[in-house]
Parts: C-alpha cells; sequence; structure tokens
C-alpha cells in the first residue's frame, strides 16, 4: 500500500494510526507537504501540480515519518507548477525539497 502525505493529512489521519497498520502494508511513502485544507477546488489539479515542499505546509510531517517502520521507502513527491512559474530552476527546486526532507529527518 502506498500512503502519500497529502491525502493522508487532509483524511484527518493521525501518526498514531500509521503506526498501528501493519508494517508489511506499506510499500513505500509519498512526502509532500500542504495547506490542512485545499487551496485550489480542484483537488487533483492542486495534487498533480501543486504541492509543496517538506515543512513548508501545515501537514504533521516529522510525525508521520516517526510513526513508519525503518524499512519503509520515502519518496519526495513535490510537483509545483507555482516553484517553476516563479523561475527556479528544476536544481534549485530539488536542492529545495532535497533538503528540506534531510531537515525533517534529523532529531
Amino acid at each position: 500500500m502506498l500512503l502519500d502525505s497529502m491525502h493522508l493529512g487532509r483524511s484527518g489521519a493521525s501518526a498514531g494510526e500509521i503506526a498501528a497498520l501493519d508494517p508489511a502494508m506499506i510499500g513505500y511513502v509519498q512526502l509532500c507537504d500542504a495547506p490542512l485544507k485545499p487551496t485550489n477546488p480542484n483537488y487533483m489539479d492542486e495534487a498533480t501540480f501543486d504541492r509543496m515542499v517538506p515543512g513548508e505546509g501545515e501537514l504533521p510531517l516529522r510525525e508521520y515519518l516517526s510513526a513508519l517502520p525503518t524499512h519503509v521507502v520515502v519518496s519526495l513527491e513535490v510537483p509545483s507548477r507555482t516553484l517553476a512559474k516563479a523561475g527556479l530552476s528544476l536544481r534549485d527546486r530539488l536542492e529545495r525539497c532535497v533538503k528540506a526532507a534531510r531537515a525533517l529527518l534529523k532529531p
């Protein structure tokens, strides 16, 4: 099973609910951030094209990550039309996402 931080956060899922899952059921996790309430009336458009860099939204990402079993693969899922339109290069967008994800993993 795939766990996606945006969908988890928007559904109201807690870290405790993630920790209660059978670890063998979790295939991988897609990490991004988002406001708790949608900013775009078209949810699929937001999910497909405008996710936020980890740590820049309102999702409890640190808690979600701490609830995961250690074997789980975590990927960054941060398509950002907003950052691209702001003129950030691909490299700058990638560096920003990786730096933010590493910061979340620090104790």
